[in-house]
C-alpha cells in the first residue's frame, strides 16, 4: 500500500499477505471507494482463486471478505463497472461477475471473445478488451450482465491492456501504444430526422454523417 497524495513521490505505507497460501495476484481493480477486487489464475492446492474481495476500509488491516473460483476459469485482470466485473481469463474468456453485494460475488456468464481476454476498461456502455492477438473487441453492456460484441478492430502485435481516456481508447501491445480515436456511440439529433412515405433497402453516410440518406 503507498500513500499517492504526492503522485510524484509516493510514500510506502506497508504490505499484508492475504492468507491464501502461495497465491500471486495478477490483477487489482477498485470497487468503490471501499473494497478491492484483487484476480488470480493461480491454484494453490488445486483451489482457484478467480476473485477475492478485499475490505479496504481500514488500510492498516485488510479483510478478505470473499473469495470466488469461477469453474474452468483461471484470471488475469478485469475492470469493475458500477458494480459489474468483468474479468479477462486469457483463453478461457471474459467473465461476468455481480458484485451488487461484496460477500456474495456471482458468476453471470462467461463470455468467448474473438481472442484471448486479458482484461479491459469501461466508458459508458462501451467496454474495451484487450483481446490478444485480436485486437480490441468492443462490447456494448448496457446490459451489463449481458454484455453483447459490438465488433474487432485489429491493431497489431498482442493487445495486453487498454484504457479510456479523454474520449479516445489506448491500447498497450508489444510494439508500444495504440490510440483508436472518438471511441463512443454516435449522438442522434432527432431535430434532423426525416421521415419519408418511400422504402429505403441502404444507407449512405455523407462528409462528418450530420445526414443519413436511405437509397
Amino acid at each position: 500500500i503507498y500513500d499517492i497524495a504526492n503522485p510524484a513521490t509516493p510514500k510506502f505505507i506497508r504490505e499484508q499477505t492475504m492468507g491464501i497460501g502461495s497465491l500471486t495476484f495478477s490483477g487489482l481493480a477498485a470497487l468503490g471507494s471501499d473494497y478491492i477486487i484483487a484476480s488470480s489464475g493461480g491454484r494453490p492446492s488445486n483451489v482457484g482463486h478467480d476473485v477475492v474481495v478485499i475490505d479496504r476500509k481500514n488500510i492498516y488491516s485488510l479483510v478478505k471478505v470473499a473469495d470466488l473460483d469461477i469453474p474452468s476459469f483461471d484470471a488475469f485482470r478485469g475492470r469493475v463497472a458500477g458494480t459489474t466485473l468483468y474479468l479477462g481469463g486469457i483463453g478461457g474468456g471474459l467473465a461476468v461477475v455481480d458484485l451488487s453485494t461484496p460477500a456474495q460475488p456471482v458468476t453471470k456468464m462467461v463470455l468467448q471473445t474473438a481472442g484471448d481476454a486479458f482484461g479491459g476498461d469501461a466508458s459508458g456502455s462501451t467496454f474495451a478488451v484487450a483481446d490478444g492477438s485480436a485486437g480490441v473487441t468492443f462490447l456494448d453492456i448496457s446490459n451489463p450482465f449481458v454484455p453483447q460484441i459490438s465488433g474487432t478492430q485489429a491493431t497489431g502485435g498482442t493487445v495486453w491492456a487498454t484504457q479510456f481516456s479523454g474520449g479516445a481508447l489506448y491500447a498497450v501491445n508489444e510494439q508500444g501504444l495504440v490510440m483508436i480515436d472518438e471511441v463512443a456511440a454516435p449522438v442522434i439529433d432527432r431535430e434532423r430526422i426525416t421521415l419519408a412515405t418511400n422504402s429505403a433497402s441502404e444507407v449512405a453516410v455523407t462528409g462528418a454523417a450530420l445526414a443519413i440518406g436511405g437509397v
